[in-house]
């Protein structure tokens, strides 16, 4: 476990979206010529194979905290802010 500047690291948080939410709000935004479909399904993937070590490691620490963010990005904000002051 890294220690951040003085800080040791308390938690950590994964923002969870289900993989159609995720091409909805993906395809909306269409900033750039890669947000689209395919080729989130393929970041989306590699994300998970990456990840899942990480998150595996903070699991068995009991740092690591999942939210649905399946909701307005104000509810999910609400979700983090209660975590973080409960700590």
């Amino acid at each position: 476990d890294a220690i951040i500047g003085k800080a040791e690291l308390c938690m950590v948080i994964e923002l969870m979206v289900d993989e159609q939410e995720a091409i909805k709000r993906i395809t909306n935004r269409a900033r750039g010529t890669d947000d689209n479909p395919e080729l989130f399904k393929e970041r989306m993937r590699v994300y998970e194979y990456e990840i899942e070590e990480i998150r595996n490691y903070y699991k068995s620490c009991n740092k690591y905290i999942s939210i649905d963010s399946n909701t307005k990005i104000s509810e999910a904000a609400e979700k983090i802010s209660n975590i973080i002051n409960q700590k």
